[in-house]
């Protein structure tokens, strides 16, 4: 907020750095394009025989986005297709939980991602926003990667 063109409160956060947004891009980048190239024997097969589902979920600025799931019994089966939306940049890896619309409107201010703090807790969706402002004023290289080894371990 401004008061006379004074700045009262200004925060910055480490995450919305340009130097931070683009390494956490790069990595996303080189991380499910080596998955994808891993995985591509099941993205065929479930394809092939139309195993899929649709859903929509909320995105940062209060817009919805489509995802696909395969229908399996696994969940890292199931989210395997989100692999081309962390490639193509709609998602990433460590960011805020996947929220369906049917969900009240979380305003989220973090990307969605396969892996995060609210993932790590199993949390309703009211407290995802302390979640957010927690990894965006802590983040760095190695609170992903720390954020990631704990949810595969999690599994």
């Amino acid at each position: 907020e401004n008061l006379a063109g004074v700045p009262l409160v200004d925060i910055e956060f480490p995450l919305f750095a340009k130097a931070q947004k683009l390494n956490k891009r790069i990595f996303d980048i080189i991380l499910s394009a080596f998955l994808i190239v891993l995985t591509i024997p099941f993205h065929l097969y479930y394809i092939a025989f139309r195993k899929i589902k649709v859903s929509m979920i909320w995105t940062t600025n209060s817009q919805h986005m489509r995802i696909i799931y395969y229908q399996s019994n696994f969940n890292f089966i199931q989210d395997m297709p989100l692999l081309f939306l962390v490639f193509k940049g709609s998602l990433s890896f460590v960011g805020t939980q996947l929220l369906d619309i049917s969900h009240e409107n979380p305003d989220l201010i973090v990307k969605p991602g396969l892996a995060g703090l609210p993932h790590l807790s199993n949390i309703e969706s009211d407290s995802i926003k302390e979640f957010e402002h927690y990894y965006a004023m802590n983040y760095t290289m190695m609170f992903d990667i720390e954020i990631l080894l704990k949810s595969l371990l999690h599994i």
